[in-house]
């Protein structure tokens, strides 16, 4: 059984953008499989997928404007191997923070 689970990058990290991608793990860091993001009213980007509970799974964002970007509120970071960047970490359980029945990552603590 897998886990809805939104996924929303702020509009102070947005900035101008005005779409992109999701990417990690789960769909092999391929942008022809990426998520579409969604521009939101207040300018944040967001989407809901389909992840498996108990799982661990890095992603990032890739902005339309070029841009990649960290979720500042992913649960860890993690160094991406060969780069010296970080992505971020989402840990996936059944009994994640929810907002209208939805797990959301928009309300996890950061922890470093």
């Amino acid at each position: 059984m897998s886990t809805q689970v939104t996924f929303l990058l702020p509009n102070y990290i947005v900035q101008h953008a005005t779409g992109g991608l999701l990417l990690g793990d789960f769909n092999n860091w391929n942008a022809e499989l990426g998520f579409p993001l969604e521009l939101t009213e207040d300018g944040s980007l967001q989407t809901t997928i389909s992840l498996q509970p108990g799982q661990t799974y890095q992603y990032r964002y890739l902005l339309n404007d070029g841009r990649w970007e960290n979720d500042d509120r992913a649960h860890s970071y993690s160094a991406a191997e060969g780069m010296f960047i970080e992505n971020c970490v989402i840990h996936v359980t059944e009994q994640a923070e929810t907002v209208t029945d939805t797990p959301v990552i928009k309300k996890a603590t950061p922890k470093k």
